[in-house]
C-alpha cells in the first residue's frame, strides 16, 4: 500500500507542538552524527546544504557545528507543522515545503543533498519517479545521503511503521543505480537504535 502525502504530512503535524517526534510521551531521536560527518568530509568543498525532509530542524544544529551558521543551509519538508517549528527555533534558517514528486527546484541546480528517515516513506511505485526526480535536481558531480530503516522482514515495532518502509542494502543500492545514480559507499550500522531498528546510510553521486 502507497502513503498519500496527506497522511504523512498529517502524521508529522500532529507531532509538530513536541518539536522531536514522541512515542508514548518519550522523545524519539536519530543516530544522525556518524553519518553526518562522514557526508561532510565528502561535501567538505560545498558548504550549500539541502536537507530533504529536515522535520524538526536537528540538523540545522550539525551544520552550525561544522560551519558556525546558516547561511547556506535550505530545509524541505512536507509538514507545514514541522516547518513552522524549526523556523521558531531557528529564525534564519530558510525553509521550503514541497515533495519528493514534485520537487520545487530547477533542473541540475543542487550540488549536494541530505535526507536522513525521509525516502523511507515512499513505497515502490513512489521511490522510483522520486529519484528520477532528484537526479533531476542534482548538479552532475554533485554527491548525496540517504538513510533508510533496514531489515524489512523483522516485525519491530516502531514508532512510524505504518508510514514507513524498510528496504535491505541490495534491495535500494539498485534503485539509486537505475535512477542515474553512482553509489560510493553503504553501510548498515552496526548499531541498532534503542527501538531496535538497524539503519542504512547510501552515499552517492551524480556521474558528470
Amino acid at each position: 500500500m502507497s502513503f498519500s502525502e496527506t497522511e504523512i504530512a498529517d502524521f508529522y503535524n500532529t507531532q509538530a507542538p513536541h518539536g522531536r517526534l514522541t512515542v508514548d510521551g518519550k522523545f524519539v531521536d536519530k543516530n544522525l552524527r556518524f553519518w553526518y560527518q562522514e557526508f561532510m568530509l565528502m561535501t567538505k568543498d560545498q558548504p550549500i546544504f539541502f536537507d530533504l525532509g529536515c522535520g524538526d530542524g536537528r540538523e540545522t544544529r550539525l551544520y552550525r557545528e561544522v560551519f558556525g551558521n546558516l547561511d547556506h543551509y535550505y530545509g524541505l519538508d512536507l509538514s507545514s507543522g514541522m516547518l513552522r517549528f524549526t523556523q521558531s527555533q531557528t529564525s534564519e534558517v530558510k525553509l521550503i515545503r514541497g515533495s519528493f514528486s514534485h520537487l520545487p527546484f530547477a533542473g541540475e541546480s543542487l550540488p549536494s543533498v541530505w535526507a536522513a528517515a525521509s525516502y523511507l516513506h515512499l513505497d515502490r511505485d513512489q521511490i522510483e519517479s522520486a529519484l528520477t526526480e532528484l537526479h533531476r535536481c542534482l548538479m552532475p558531480g554533485a554527491r548525496g545521503f540517504i538513510s533508510l530503516k533496514g531489515h524489512p522482514h523483522e516485525p519491530i515495532a516502531d514508532y512510524n511503521q505504518h508510514l514507513a518502509r524498510r528496504y535491505s542494502l541490495s534491495e535500494f543500492t539498485p534503485l539509486l543505480e537505475n535512477a542515474g545514480f553512482e553509489v560510493t559507499c553503504r553501510i548498515s550500522d552496526p548499531i541498532r537504535d534503542p527501538r531496535g531498528v538497524t539503519w542504512l546510510g547510501f552515499f552517492f553521486t551524480k556521474p558528470k
